[in-house]
């Protein structure tokens, strides 16, 4: 089988084609025929050498959360069906990446596809739906007088908090450039903060008081705080250094460190009551994936862009 993998830690140029075995399963394992795949800034992270100081064992190593594709094969106390479409995320710091055209995996990691769902918007969820779940959680809002703002708005995890916070009723504030503020709106955005300007401004004009917290999906990081009110939330997704006051909770949002199983099907469950839609900005084929890459750098894309295999 082809995978996309690396020999060495570096930029897009060292993502390669490479073959492997295709994997075979153990006891309560299900082989997964992957037909797409989500795109993660993690993946350049992994690609980076910034989630570990050393490729794991066995080259080339795989990047890749979050895949999609039907079930082919299953072990002995696998009780899915052959051909049942699924959806999972995994971390390839284990040994095992997303960018393949067959996986192998403990059935109990994987979860059914929500009826409606194509192969491609599954692959699109796990990461984004799963860290969107985690930080509003975080922020412990509940709707009503509540207002969060979100950077990096229009971005697959930020869209996500987008539109969940709007079914449970909670104001966000997009913090993006200015145009994209109607794909901000679109997603759910009650206001639209200029990050290009002044964005703590216009959140103080829009909440005088300070806003309950802030979900920050792209990294603005120290800048935002006096935007936040006394005894707010500060949400980031990668390791800043912040440093808050007024006892403003900072709060680390890493999924590894939760069950993704739940989490996934809390996912699928959003997606099924409307609450959440799948945004899948392009798709390529898999052997592109250093153009993804590129294009991931690059920014401003509306939602995932997922590989097809």
């Amino acid at each position: 089988m082809r995978v996309i993998g690396l020999e060495r830690f570096g930029g897009p140029e060292v993502l390669a084609v490479f073959d492997v075995p295709v994997p075979k399963p153990g006891p309560g394992e299900v082989v997964i025929r992957v037909k797409a795949i989500g795109v993660n800034p993690t993946d350049v992270l992994f690609r980076e050498g910034r989630l570990h100081p050393a490729l794991p064992t066995g080259l080339p190593a795989v990047p890749g959360r979050d895949l999609a594709g039907s079930i082919v094969s299953v072990g002995s106390g696998a009780a899915l069906p052959l051909g049942a479409a699924v959806m999972a995320t995994i971390d390839p710091r284990l040994g095992q990446g997303a960018y393949a055209e067959y996986v192998v995996l403990p059935e109990r990691l994987v979860v059914r596809i929500p009826v409606g769902v194509s192969l491609e918007e599954a692959a699109s969820l796990p990461t984004c739906g799963v860290t969107a779940l985690l930080a509003l959680e975080a922020l412990q809002v509940c709707g009503d007088d509540d207002v969060i703002a979100v950077t990096g708005a229009t971005g697959g995890v930020g869209g996500s908090v987008l539109q969940l916070a709007r079914q449970c009723g909670v104001k966000t504030i997009a913090v993006c450039r200015q145009e994209y503020a109607t794909r901000a709106s679109d997603l759910g955005a009650s206001w639209v903060a200029d990050v290009s300007r002044d964005p703590v401004r216009e959140i103080l004009r829009i909440a005088p008081g300070g806003i309950a917290g802030v979900v920050d999906c792209s990294s603005v990081g120290q800048s935002l705080v006096p935007a936040i009110a006394d005894d707010g939330v500060f949400a980031i997704l990668r390791d800043l250094t912040v440093v808050v006051e007024r006892g403003i909770d900072l709060r680390r949002i890493r999924i590894s460190e939760f069950d993704p199983v739940h989490l996934l099907e809390r996912v699928g469950e959003a997606v099924g009551a409307g609450a959440l839609k799948p945004r899948v900005a392009l798709a390529l084929p898999l052997e592109q994936a250093r153009h993804a890459h590129e294009l991931l750098a690059r920014g401003g894309l509306d939602g995932r862009m997922v590989l097809i295999a």
